[in-house]
């Protein structure tokens, strides 16, 4: 089924790099965020996610993925998430979908490690287990798992008990169950219990289920087209 695509309220708000997004809803200076990407490129974060793959996948399924770094959009849109995080300095980190490889919770806790504060919690179901015999976020090197906790269920059941036993969250992060009314479910709960203020940032808001969401709490968001007619979008409340 194609996909219906909602301009309505995006059109005036994308913006062509991820970064530029970032920029506009923290008001860092280009010299910090060029600054923090310098660090980024030091660790060679890639190669360790393809080691760690080769680690933990069986070779079969290793050779069918092992070109993950190839999707130059995607990285540089983790890139720009590992920037956020380093500008903001969060003490918790909620995102819900980790996925086979678990690259943006890779980018997000090496972001955590070098601010040396934070914990980040995954909501994912972990269907990939009795498919493959491994679990999600097998890309997730080793030396980064110490600020890592993964709830195993879906946001539907999950999210609003880790946000009551957390409390405020800092920085939220959509990638599971990209079903509208599962999407605007998250964003309104998790501002309903940072109180407004928190970055909530989103894959898949090709509908329009982002836009209620930032008409109804007033945010300011920025979106990102990559791909055929995906959006990465970025909200906060200034």
């Amino acid at each position: 089924m194609q996909r219906q695509l909602n301009h309505h309220s995006k059109a005036e708000k994308i913006v062509s790099n991820p970064l530029e997004a970032v920029e506009n809803i923290t008001n860092a200076t280009n010299d910090l965020i060029e600054k923090y990407l310098r660090d980024l490129s030091s660790k060679n974060l890639l190669e360790f996610i393809d080691r760690t793959l080769q680690k933990n996948l069986p070779l079969r399924r290793y050779d069918k993925i092992k070109s993950f770094s190839n999707n130059e959009q995607w990285i540089k849109i983790l890139e720009a998430v590992y920037v956020l995080v380093r500008i903001s300095k969060p003490s918790v980190v909620v995102e819900t979908g980790v996925g086979e490889l678990g690259m943006s919770s890779t980018y997000i806790l090496s972001a955590l490690q070098e601010n040396g504060q934070g914990t980040l919690y995954s909501i994912d179901p972990d269907k990939f287990f009795p498919i493959y015999g491994y679990h999600i976020g097998a890309g997730i090197p080793d030396d980064l798992k110490d600020r890592h906790q993964i709830v195993v269920g879906t946001s539907q059941l999950e999210l609003k008990k880790l946000l009551e036993k957390v409390g405020k969250i800092d920085i939220f992060l959509h990638d599971g169950d990209h079903r509208y009314n599962t999407k605007l479910m998250e964003y309104e709960l998790v501002f309903k219990y940072s109180n407004g203020r928190c970055f909530v940032l989103s894959d898949d808001t090709w509908d329009s289920a982002f836009d209620v969401f930032q008409d109804r709490y007033k945010t300011t968001g920025y979106s990102v087209r990559y791909g055929k007619d995906d959006f990465f979008s970025f909200a906060t409340r200034k």
